[in-house]
């Protein structure tokens, strides 16, 4: 139907159409990525996609050449957000955060109450400590030791 088209009118034409089967000629990787988009917001209506390409064809080597790149650069972006360090001003990491903070209920002495009005003079309960999971690559980072500063208690494991 449409010969040669652009990425942003092709989104425009997929919902003006709202087609149940594409079939592209030349495979581009932001074409596959925008039917993609529009499948996932039209879960109820089933669409089909056809590539027509020439086996062993540069055209075919081109696609796969760009599905190889963008894989590299997902896993490349994974690997540097996993050595990424937390700067010391971003949230959950300055002292005012309550929700790291022993102690944080309601009442007096760490959330402890005094009253003893329950029947038979019932006595306090013990404040259970709370405890976090945190995985053995994690301990690279500040996180984990700022963590057992407020007083949390720490179990490393290796998550996988």
């Amino acid at each position: 139907m449409y010969m040669h088209i652009n990425t942003y009118n092709f989104t425009r034409v997929l919902h003006s159409f709202k087609p149940s089967v594409v079939i592209l000629y030349d495979a581009d990787i932001k074409l596959t990525r925008q039917i993609e988009i529009f499948k996932a917001t039209r879960r109820e209506i089933p669409l089909k996609v056809y590539f027509l390409v020439y086996d062993s064809s540069v055209e075919e080597q081109m696609y796969l050449d760009s599905i190889k790149r963008e894989k590299q650069a997902f896993q490349q972006l994974i690997q540097q957000k996993a050595h990424m360090v937390i700067p010391a001003d971003r949230e959950g990491r300055d002292t005012g955060n309550t929700l790291l903070q022993r102690g944080s209920g309601r009442g007096e002495e760490n959330g402890k109450s005094n009253s003893t009005r329950k029947a038979g003079g019932a006595t306090k309960q013990e404040e259970t400590r709370p405890i976090v999971i945190v995985d053995m690559r994690e301990f690279r980072s500040s996180l984990p030791s700022m963590i057992h500063k407020r007083g949390i208690d720490i179990i490393p494991l290796t998550i996988e």
